[in-house]
Formats: structure tokens, sequence, C-alpha cells
């Protein structure tokens, strides 16, 4: 998955993200200046960036494009494209790592 290959239109720009403190918000706000490893792809709606310094090679991390804090805040048009991402992905890991397998996570912080 090349940068520029899997890049949507860089023309969309969606909401600012102003969020103080907020690490996704901060990278959104330099999209356009992002290093490839924080953005290996994206669309109007996800950011893909790949995390270094893991035991395990290919680890991406599908982030959104606007601030949200939990996965029910979704809009119907982001949720829609979530799926679809995630079989991308991991396809696209398969092709590269040669993995049998791939896996999602979703972490959640205590209440």
């Amino acid at each position: 998955m090349g940068h520029a290959a899997a890049t949507s239109d860089r023309r969309y720009a969606p909401p600012p993200m102003t969020t103080p403190g907020c690490y996704t918000c901060t990278m959104e706000a330099r999209f356009d200046t992002l290093p490839a490893r924080e953005h290996t792809a994206s669309d109007d709606h996800w950011r893909v960036a790949h995390a270094t310094g893991t035991s395990l090679p290919g680890w991406l991390v599908l982030l959104p494009r606007r601030h949200l804090t939990a996965v029910h805040d979704l809009t119907d048009a982001e949720a829609a494209t979530l799926g679809t991402w995630q079989v991308r992905l991991s396809r696209a890991l398969r092709t590269v790592n040669g993995c049998a397998k791939t896996y999602i996570a979703q972490f959640v912080p205590r209440a």
C-alpha cells in the first residue's frame, strides 16, 4: 500500500480536530505534511498509520479523521466504511507480510 496510490483526494477537509492533548487531533491537523508512516492511506473518514517500534511487523492503526472517543459515536458513513477498511488492511498485511491471520483490537479505558 503505497502512500500516494492509496490516498484519497486531499481536497476534502474534515472538520478541524483541535482537541488539546489529543495525539490523533494533533496529527490530523498536520495531515498534508505527515510522514508516510503516519499516513499510509486515507479516505474522508479514516487515516491509516503504521506503528513503529512494536514487536510485530505491520502493526497498523486505523484512526478517525475527526475527534472521537467512542465507537458508538461514529456517523453512519464512518461506520459503513470501517468494515471495508478492516478487510482491505487485513488483505494488505497478508500480501505484504505473508501472515496467515490478522487481528483487530479495540481498546477500552476503564470508566
